[in-house]
């Protein structure tokens, strides 16, 4: 029951995300660094600067795979100095640029 909750607490807040007007100042640069890091990373050039919180990423983005997980983990740690455990990365924290960025942002108040 308390993954449950876990998950519908992740879900609630990708919600959140995904709606732009409830976005704090905060979170919309977590999403616009976060933009920057996957155009990086992936070398998607300029398709990152159309990416919105809603864009899907894992499973959407070709060259957003299982291998470009570790490659973005790394560049979001190094750019954001946040550390991440192994068992904190799941689908949903790489299902969209909005949960992505809100998962950056509570690694930065932690």
């Amino acid at each position: 029951m308390k993954c449950d909750a876990a998950r519908r607490l992740a879900m609630e807040k990708a919600v959140a995300v995904a709606v732009p007007d409830n976005l704090e100042g905060y979170l919309m640069a977590a999403i616009e660094e976060v933009k920057q890091v996957l155009g990086e990373t992936l070398q998607l050039g300029n398709r990152a600067n159309d990416f919105t919180a809603e864009t899907s990423l894992f499973g959407a983005i070709a060259e957003f795979d299982s291998m470009a997980v570790v490659t973005v983990v790394t560049a979001l740690e190094e750019r954001f100095g946040i550390f991440v455990e192994d068992d904190e990365i799941d689908a949903d924290v790489f299902a969209t640029v909005g949960s992505l960025a809100a998962f950056v942002d509570q690694k930065l108040e932690a």
